[in-house]
């Protein structure tokens, strides 16, 4: 069985994938599920470039308010993790 840590990381590379070839409700629904694959790690997965890239994904499907919101977070996330 594979660790969290190591689907988290997979999960991402999809979504990066999918952010790459324009298919970016994919790349939201593993990137969503990287981000609650991490929060049931201990320690939590850090998940703020996650959620960048899910805002990188809205703002391509035209949801400039989800965008702002999700890579709000990611930033948050990141400066908490540094």
């Amino acid at each position: 069985e594979a660790l969290p840590e190591a689907v988290i990381i997979v999960f991402n590379m999809l979504g990066r994938i999918f952010l790459e070839q324009a298919r970016y409700e994919e790349a939201d629904r593993v990137l969503s599920e990287a981000i609650e694959l991490g929060r049931n790690t201990n320690p939590p997965f850090p998940s703020g470039m996650l959620s960048i890239q899910q805002g990188e994904a809205a703002l391509a499907q035209g949801s400039l308010d989800r965008a702002e919101t999700l890579t709000r977070q990611g930033l948050e996330t990141v400066s908490e993790t540094d």
